[in-house]
C-alpha cells in the first residue's frame, strides 16, 4: 500500500483527479476479495477513491466511499475528516459535527482535525439560530 500511497499523493499533487481515481479503482479491483489485503489497506484505498469523488465535486459519491472506508476500519480517522467535510460543504452541520468529533478523538494532535470541528460547530450553530428564526 505505500507504492499505491505515493502514487495516489503523487498524482493529487499534480491535480491529475480522473488519473488518480482510475488508478485507485484498478488497485481496489485487483485487491478487494484478497485474503492478503487487510481491511485497513482497503479502507485507505476508498478513502482515496473518496477524494478522488470529492475533487470532481461528485459529493454524495464521496460519502459514499467515505463511509465504505470507515466501514472497513473504524479506526481510520482521516475518513471520518474527509466525509465529515464533505457533510460540512453540503450543510449537512450534525453529521459534519459527528464525523470531525469522532477524527479528533482519534487523533486528538491533528491540528486541521480540530479546525475542521471548530468549523462544523460553528455551521451547527448558525445553522441551529436559522431554524429558531
Amino acid at each position: 500500500m505505500d507504492d499505491v500511497d505515493i502514487e495516489m499523493k503523487s498524482l493529487m499533487k499534480q491535480r491529475l483527479f480522473k488519473e488518480a481515481e482510475v488508478f485507485i479503482r484498478k488497485y481496489i479491483n485487483s485487491v478487494e476479495g484478497s485474503r492478503t489485503t487487510s481491511k485497513q489497506e482497503l479502507a485507505k484505498a476508498y478513502n482515496w477513491l473518496g477524494l478522488c469523488r470529492y475533487k470532481a465535486v461528485e459529493f454524495d459519491e464521496a460519502k459514499h466511499h467515505y463511509s465504505t472506508a470507515i466501514a472497513l476500519d473504524p479506526g481510520c480517522a482521516q475518513a471520518y475528516y474527509n466525509r465529515g467535510t464533505v457533510c460540512y460543504r453540503m450543510g449537512e452541520s450534525e453529521a459534519a459535527v459527528s464525523d470531525m468529533k469522532m477524527a479528533v478523538e482519534q487523533a486528538p494532535d491533528n491540528g486541521e482535525f480540530q479546525q475542521g470541528l471548530l468549523s462544523a460547530c460553528k455551521l451547527q450553530q448558525l445553522t441551529q439560530a436559522k431554524e429558531r428564526n
